[in-house]
Formats: structure tokens, sequence, C-alpha cells
């Protein structure tokens, strides 16, 4: 345009007439008309409308340069465009082929315009259209194909396009070919019947029909891959116009694993089955609407009726269980359907078809599938009828040996009872008349009459023994345990058999520690220990030394007595601490024993939830170990001064006791029914529920009534009225809260060891 010569002016071209430029005007397409002799230029209103501008920002056609192309560099090679086309059509006397570039309008919005040129005469006509939109839509267009293309090129199952004239493969994905082992070559080659395995050419005709017919078309075969491979293969078709023309766009999906795994999944299931038909217990499951999925056939062997009663009914069960466990069955299940509960055993009677009462132990459980989802209940029903009587014959045993033990133990603790006070009397009596017998008997006589004596001595020593190993089975003979020193058990057995070994020349190493606690009745560990000293005194011999240790490990507190005898006769161990057989031995001086000490002493370990062991060697001494369970004492700590309980805590702590603190007494007292606690440690002042009245409501219940309890005052106006008071609810000690750090562990200490 800018070789021709531009009007000057911006008025309408003469030597036309109005109607000619409103014509123009009024047009539905944007154009431009320029003066090739004169310079002038009009613009019509679709033009303004298009692009902005009007004849006050293009007076000239040089004017519409600048605007309508503001980049130089993109200007200069349009207008080297123009230029070309216009020598082109000159040259060749044809019309100026149409340009397409980039407008930038008045708004600055850019525009892609088609441009048309003719010229009419001595005028330029230059009409333009807005293919802004078209280009829009190709873009989009070519970007969603580069999309579906992608997504073809990429997928992971297998796709095709087929020719349903000829089975050849028009498009295929990378998938396709990879799966089967072509290249893309060898692919682009091939047919459907060329991969098909399992179907005829028939076949194949057959199902592209059905698609072309129906217009698609699902169902499972077999590929072979180029190495001979058979795949399983599931096949989704449909068919897809491409301009005149109709294909089959095929999605094929390799499912060989999924066929393997459901294949074996089967033969699991068989497995199973097979397993589960001919298990010998009646199993079931019940899913969560409470209908059987699967029945045993052995429910037929266990009940008498046959498995499709219960598959048919989910109440059978409940009407062969026994009217009395109907109930217990009931909770059971009421229980058992929540996916929660965890695998439980009940046991019930049923009524069988023949009238006969079976036992049932039944086990259930919940079922889950792999992805969580609860599935009913898992059964198992054992008939346990002769395990239920063999118990029961057994209990019946149990209970007669029971009785009949108790009776023995009642008979010699009545007859022991009734031969103790006349046996007493009788030893009184020889015992005064020995002493009256110097110068008027022989010495055999005196010899003979103090054996008498002795022989009484021993059988009076039985009797006791006796006497107390029915208490102790019986119950009469309860432990009364404390916390209490080891050392101090130790050091008053030893004092009691201390003058029978200094009289047979035996020594006593005590190697028990100091400080080490342990939870027993004071009395009745010292009746064991001393036992178990004058037993290994008994088989000593002079200058031998017997030894007595206790420590504490792995839960329990040990006591040990050690001697240097000839060690226990191996067919005695097995009975050395039973009753009903004689194991006893003459010592190593012709000592004789009641055979009762042993027993009597196990009998006390037992009480007190311990137990009584032995080693030996023999010609090298035996080891005799008293086992006491461990334990620590735990203190309830209550005051409402925090720092008071901290500084508390600390000490008990040092001491080995465990503590829990309250922080008022109402706090305390339930903390003392909840657990087994050995003291109480309390300050006065505190809120809800003071010491004062702590004291008292543990004083008020029975199992507390014992519980030792120490009381925390402070000095000043009314302390001795405080204290008198806590003494008088039943407290067992104070102490002033100024002397804690000196007093009050010594007196914890009167209490716990």
């Amino acid at each position: 345009m800018n070789d021709s010569p531009a009007p000057p002016g911006s008025e309408k071209p003469p030597e036309r007439p109005d109607w000619f430029w409103n014509l123009l005007d009024a047009l539905p397409v944007p154009l431009l008309v320029c003066q090739q002799w004169r310079e002038g230029v009009f613009i019509n209103r679709k033009f303004t409308e298009l692009f902005g501008y009007t004849l006050d920002d293009i007076p000239t056609v040089a004017e519409w340069w600048p605007l309508a192309y503001p980049d130089p560099a993109y200007r200069a090679a349009f207008q080297a465009r123009w230029n070309a086309a216009l020598e082109t059509a000159r040259r060749e006397d044809s019309p100026i082929e149409p340009l397409e570039s980039l407008v930038v309008c008045k708004n600055g919005a850019i525009k892609v315009i088609g441009f048309h040129y003719a010229s009419v005469g001595e005028y330029g006509l230059a009409v333009f259209d807005d293919r802004t939109g078209q280009k829009a839509a190709e873009r989009a267009l070519a970007s969603s194909e580069a999309r579906i293309r992608a997504v073809f090129e990429q997928a992971a199952d297998a796709m095709w396009l087929v020719d349903p004239a000829t089975g050849r493969f028009l498009e295929f994905n990378a998938a396709a070919h990879e799966s089967l082992g072509y290249t893309r070559e060898e692919f682009a080659r091939l047919t459907i019947a060329g991969v098909e395995a399992s179907e005829s050419p028939d076949e194949v005709a057959r199902h592209i029909r059905k698609v072309i017919e129906e217009g698609a078309d699902e169902f499972e075969t077999k590929h072979r891959t180029k190495d001979g491979e058979l795949r399983d293969i599931h096949v989704s078709a449909k068919t897809i116009s491409i301009g005149d023309n109709t294909h089959l766009q095929t999605i094929l999906r390799d499912i060989s694993q999924r066929k393997s795994s459901e294949k074996a999944l089967a033969d699991s299931a068989k497995d199973y089955r097979t397993v589960a038909d001919f298990t010998y217990d009646w199993e079931s499951w019940i899913m969560p609407d409470g209908r059987y999925r699967y029945v045993s056939p052995s429910c037929e062997r266990v009940t008498g009726y046959p498995r499709e009663r219960f598959m048919a009914d989910s109440r059978m069960i409940f009407t062969i269980i026994h009217p009395d466990d109907r109930e217990l069955y009931t909770s059971h299940v009421g229980h058992t359907h929540n996916p929660r509960c965890p695998v439980e055993r009940i046991k019930f009677r049923i009524t069988t078809a023949d009238g006969a009462e079976r036992w049932i132990e039944h086990v259930c459980q919940s079922v889950f599938d792999g992805e969580g989802n609860w599935l009913g209940r898992r059964a198992s029903n054992r008939d346990i009828t002769e395990t239920v009587a063999a118990e029961e014959a057994m209990r019946r045993a149990r209970e007669q040996a029971e009785e009949a033990t108790r009776l023995k133990d009642k008979f010699v603790s009545l007859v022991a009872h009734d031969l103790r006070s006349p046996l007493t009397s009788i030893l009184g009596l020889l015992k005064l008349l020995h002493g009256d017998m110097e110068g008027r008997c022989s010495a055999d006589q005196k010899k003979a009459f103090a054996a008498v004596v002795q022989s009484g001595e021993h059988m009076l020593r039985l009797i006791d023994d006796l006497l107390n190993l029915g208490r102790l089975k019986s119950g009469k003979l309860a432990p009364d345990k404390v916390f209490t020193d080891a050392a101090a058990i130790t050091a008053r057995a030893i004092d009691m058999v201390s003058l029978q070994a200094t009289r047979k020349g035996v020594g006593i190493h005590n190697e028990t520690p100091p400080a080490l606690r342990v939870h027993a009745d004071p009395a009745l560990m010292g009746e064991v220990l001393q036992n178990l000293l004058t037993n290994a005194i008994k088989f000593s011999r002079a200058g031998d030394t017997v030894t007595v240790a206790a420590a504490a490990a792995k839960g329990q507190v040990t006591f040990a007595v050690r001697d240097q005898g000839p060690g226990v006769d191996e067919r005695f161990i097995e009975h050395l601490f039973s009753i009903d057989v004689k194991t006893t031995a003459p010592g190593s001086a012709g000592e004789k024993g009641t055979g009762l000490g042993l027993p009597y002493s196990y009998e006390i370990m037992k009480s007190h939830g311990g137990d009584m062991t032995l080693t030996t060697k023999k010609g090298e001494g035996s080891v005799f170990y008293a086992h006491l369970p461990e334990r620590r004492p735990v203190a309830v700590v209550a005051d409402d001064d925090q720092a008071s309980r901290a500084l508390l805590r600390m000490k008990l702590e040092e001491i080995g006791v465990d503590c829990i603190e309250a922080g008022d007494g109402a706090e305390a007292l339930a903390a003392l029914e909840e657990r087994k606690v050995d003291l109480l440690i309390t300050g006065l002042g505190m809120p809800r529920l003071d010491g004062f009245g702590l004291i008292a409501a543990a004083r008020a219940r029975p199992a507390l009534a014992k519980l030792p309890v120490i009381a925390i005052t402070i000095t000043g106006a009314g302390s001795l009225e405080a204290h008198e008071r806590v003494f008088q609810l039943g407290a067992n000690d104070f102490v002033n809260k100024s002397l804690v750090e000196a007093d009050f562990i010594p007196r914890v200490r009167r209490v716990i060891g």
C-alpha cells in the first residue's frame, strides 16, 4: 500500500455521490478506501468497530502503518510481504494474494487479521476479516489433538485403531507393540488374526460385526506374543468415525496376572473348602446379618442335624441349645456381633437330634477382608462331652481327696491336741522325779530315766509340729506380714540354735547384709530359718561351719542355709517337703528328728506366696533356699503443700518406698481404697477433708483399720492438743514439720523396716 500515492486529506474522495459512500459505510465488513492519484482515505463503521481507529486517528494511509504495526521489525517484514505480493500481481496481471498478519487495535488488543486488497479504477480497496477466534479455535484443536495423542501413546493399556474391512492396524500406541514384543514396523504389518491365539477367523469376524452393528463389544481372549507366549487379554471395542470412514477403537488390558491370581484363589478356595468340609469340628461362618455363609458337614456328626438345616434357618442353633445355656449364648452373640470383639470362648450344652445332651466348646472371632471390611464371625464348635465328664470325675475325686485330707488333718490335730496336755503333765512329773533320784537309784536306772524324759520331750515336739502344721493348712495360722529387716530375723534364729551349735562344736557364719527389707511374718520366717539351721547343725560334724545368707534378685528375696554335711539322700529329695512320706534320718551324732520341720517350713513359705528349694551334692553338703516375693512398700503422702509433699517423696524414695501424692484427704482416701498401701503420712490442715477426718475415715474401714499412720504436725499453740487428738483417732506416730529432716526417716523405718 505504501507504493501507491496516498491521498492528502481525510475527506471523502470526490466524483462519487454520497449514496455510494453511505453504501460502503453500511457494509458488514471492515474496509478501507484510498485514492491512487489523490491522497485520501475512507474507513467504514465496521472498520472502526474492529480496530477502534477513526478518521481522526488515520487521516492518511501513512498514519495507519505505525498504529497497526508498532513493532518496527514486524512492520518492515509485513510491508516487504505486501510489496512482494503487489509486485507479483502487477507482473502477472492477477489479483493480489490475501495476506494474514497481527494487527494492534486502538485499545492495545492484538488480533489476527486477514487482509484482501484490490484496485478498482483509481481507487484501492482493502477488506479485512477478523480471524482471531478462528486461530484460537485452531490452536485449541491442535492442543486437544496433542493431548489426545499423548494420552493415546502413553496409556498403560494397549490401544488399536483397526480397519474393520481388513482387520489391519491403522493406529497403535507404544503399549500395544511393546506388550506383544513387536517393533512398530512389524506391528504395522500385522492384522488381528496375526495376534489372536484362541479364536478362529470366523469368531474374530463375528466380534467385528457385533461392534459395527451394536456400536461396542467386550470379551476376553488370548493373544500370542512375538516369542510365542500366551497372554490373557480383556478387549473393549467400539466404533469411531473419522471423516467418512468407520474404524474400530480397541482397548486391550493384559489380565494374565489377574487370571493367575483368580486361579490361585480358586485353587485356594477349593483347598480351603476341602479342608473345611473334612474338619472334625463343627465349623461355621456367620455373616453380619446373622445368616450362615458356611456350615461344615461335621455339624451333623455333632448335632445329628444336616448342615442344610442351619443354612436355611439362622435360628436353628438357639433351638438345640440347652434352655439353661441360652441366655449365655444370647449374651455372647450380642457381644461378639461387633467388629472389635476379640476371640471369645464359651461352653454350653446342646440337645442332639436323638435327644442326647452334649457339651460344646464354642470359639469365635471376627473375620475381615483385605481392605478391613468386617465380614462377620468365624466359629468353631468342638464336642467336649467326654472331656467335661472326665473333668467332673477328676473334680469329684479331688474334692474327695481334699475332704479326706481335711479329715485326716483334723483327726491328727485333735489327737495331737488331746495328747499334748497329758504328755506335758507326765513330762513335768518325770522331771520332778528325776531331780529327786540322786542317791536313790543306780547309774543305769538314772540313765534309763533320762532316756524316758528325752523321748517324752521328742514326742512333745512332734505334737507341737503337728499342731502348727495343721493350723497352717486349715488357715487358722495365717501370716501377719510386715516389712522387716532380714538381718534381724536371721540374728534371732541364730540365737535360738546357738547353744545346740556350741555343744556340737559347729560354727555359724552370718552373711546376711544389713538393711535388706523383706515383707513377711517375722515370727514364722524365724521358725523357718530356725528349722533349717537346726537341720544343718544336726547333719554337721564338729569343726564344720553352717552359713546363713540372704539376697534380693529377680523379684524375690532368698534366704540360704548351707551346711558341710553328707548331702541329702537322692531317694528323699522328691518327698523332702511332704508330710506323707517319712524322710527323716539320724544326725551325725545320732540325733533324731520329727520329720515335720521341713514340711512345716515349706507350708510357711507357701502361705507367704513363696517357695522352698534345695541343692545338694553327696559328701559336700546341702543348701536350702527359702524364697519370698520381693515387694516395695507403698506410702500415701497427703498434704496441700506441694513443696512439703515433694520433700517427703524425696526422702521416702531414698529408702526404697514408692510414693503416691494427694493434695487433700478426699484424694488420699480414694488412693487408699484403690490399691494396697503400707503407710499413710498425712498433714492435718487440708481442704475438703483434713488430716483428722482422713485418719478417722481410714480407721472406720476394716481393710484400713491396721494401716500404719504418721501425722505431720506443726509446733506452736495447739500442737499438744493436735498430738493427743491424732493418737485418739488411731495414728501410730507423729513428727513435727520442722523436724522432718532429722526425725522423719527413723519413724518411717519403724513401720516399713
